[in-house]
């Protein structure tokens, strides 16, 4: 065949009498590989922002013949900077040239609610400061302070 997974088989089967008579018969079997690579199921992935993961690993179940994996990775923006998510599309080809895609989503969400410390200055007595805030960025803010 064209490729690994395609073959031809031949069987012949020959009957044959004391008197030296004989009849034969020839069965051919042609295999064709038209399956394309199949992939291992996978959920798509959703973690926090202060966790740390590894993305997924995509694989594929053996097949007729030898496969190959591409792969395209894409990072879309989410509702704030630390939400986002990675688009994966996987497309395998085996030897015949048979192709399957599979995309994977791992989708990251800020879900942890940011916590106040003690900065260097804290209270009324101290000039103008805005307190840290672990785990986000803040935008530009004035703050005025009235003593009655």
């Amino acid at each position: 065949g064209q490729c690994q997974g395609d073959y031809t088989l031949i069987r012949e089967w020959i009957a044959s009498d004391d008197a030296g008579n004989y009849s034969s018969q020839t069965q051919t079997i042609t295999v064709v590989d038209n399956t394309p690579p199949v992939f291992t199921a996978v959920e798509d992935s959703e973690f926090s922002c202060e966790e740390d993961f590894d993305l997924v690993e995509i694989t594929l179940l053996p097949g007729c013949s030898e496969e190959t994996l591409s792969v395209q990775e894409s990072t879309v923006p989410g509702d704030c900077p630390q939400s986002y998510s990675i688009i994966r599309s996987f497309i395998a080809v085996d030897e015949c040239g048979n192709t399957s895609e599979f995309t994977h989503t791992t989708n990251v969400t800020d879900n942890v609610a940011p916590v106040v410390t003690d900065g260097t200055c804290f209270g009324l007595d101290c000039p103008i400061y805005i307190n840290e805030l672990i785990g986000e960025s803040l935008p530009e803010v004035s703050l005025e302070i009235t003593i009655l």
